[in-house]
């Protein structure tokens, strides 16, 4: 498919227009392009839903965008939305936010002490996204059309030691720490109220400026998993993704930084399953011949030992 047309319909203007216009994704995946028009310093992004099972819900994103423009710092403006006539597949543009995401930053030497101020930002804008009152009431009618780890029901524990039962003879050296860990943590905790997750924190996604001294949060994006849920989930996502980095010790950092805002014993009891869940689905995953990454066992195997 040619992106310039859809952006000629999107935005309702001519061809020669559009310059320097890029692919960002692989196109398995929800197809992303950065592009520019004449006269404009700074880049916009279009995004077309994908068409195989990992592709999520472009028209969730314009919907949970569309409520937060004003209401919410760091997110990307909604320029147009739709669902294109030929494909039949959902599109948003948005623009494009200075800075650079996490993971180049951390690539680029990020020192710890920015990371905690980065993290405390983070923290900050979760409790922000609590206070869209119009957000949750979308999210609560979102929340039960899709039942999965995004539910608020979901028990991570429950489902991990149902994953380790299958994929036992896998992964041998990491399945015994992870029931160790399982067996420690209690799944007897009190229901909680269902509180708004992000769904996809991942050092991608998290914008930090390179203008100042010190590094902040400048920008969130990709909000297609945005659900009703635990924030454990989001802190764990943020956490494997931080091992897979330059710097795996960060996540370390961010376990404790974290702990001080949400008490460690949540981050036990709660993290923790969530974390293991999203190594047990990544394994599943890679067993079916998907390319997904993951850190390296012993990362995941040292991380766990210094935690629990």
């Amino acid at each position: 498919m040619d992106p310039t047309m859809l952006l000629v319909e999107a935005l309702g203007i001519r061809h020669n227009e559009i310059v320097d216009i890029k692919t960002n994704t692989p196109p398995s995946l929800n197809s992303v392009w950065r592009f520019k028009l004449i006269g404009m310093d700074y880049g916009l992004f279009l995004k077309l839903q994908g068409e195989n099972e990992f592709s999520t819900s472009v028209l969730d994103e314009s919907e949970t965008l569309r409520t937060l423009q004003g209401r919410l710092p760091h997110i990307p403006r909604l320029l147009s939305y739709g669902v294109h006539k030929g494909s039949g597949r959902a599109f948003i543009v948005t623009e494009e936010i200075a800075g650079i995401n996490l993971y180049e930053s951390i690539n680029q030497g990020l020192k710890e002490s920015d990371l905690r101020a980065i993290l405390d930002d983070v923290v900050l804008w979760s409790s922000q996204l609590q206070r869209v009152p119009e957000l949750r009431s979308i999210l609560q009618r979102r929340s039960k059309k899709y039942i999965s780890v995004y539910s608020p029901n979901f028990n991570p524990i429950e489902y991990s030691v149902s994953l380790l039962g299958t994929m036992e003879k896998n992964h041998s050296t990491l399945f015994p720490l992870f029931s160790q860990c399982l067996s420690i943590v209690s799944s007897d905790q009190p229901a909680t109220e269902p509180e708004v997750i992000h769904g996809a924190p991942t050092v991608y996604n998290l914008m930090v400026s390179t203008t100042h001294l010190h590094n902040s949060l400048v920008g969130v994006l990709d909000f297609e998993a945005t659900r009703l849920g635990d924030p454990m989930f989001d802190i764990a996502l943020m956490l494997l993704y931080l091992l897979m980095s330059p710097r795996p010790d960060f996540a370390y950092v961010c376990f404790e930084r974290c702990s001080e805002a949400y008490t460690r014993g949540r981050m036990l009891s709660k993290t923790i399953p969530f974390f293991i869940y999203l190594c047990l689905a990544r394994f599943q995953a890679q067993s079916r011949q998907q390319t997904i990454e993951l850190p390296e066992d012993d990362r995941i195997h040292a991380f766990l030992k210094h935690v629990i």
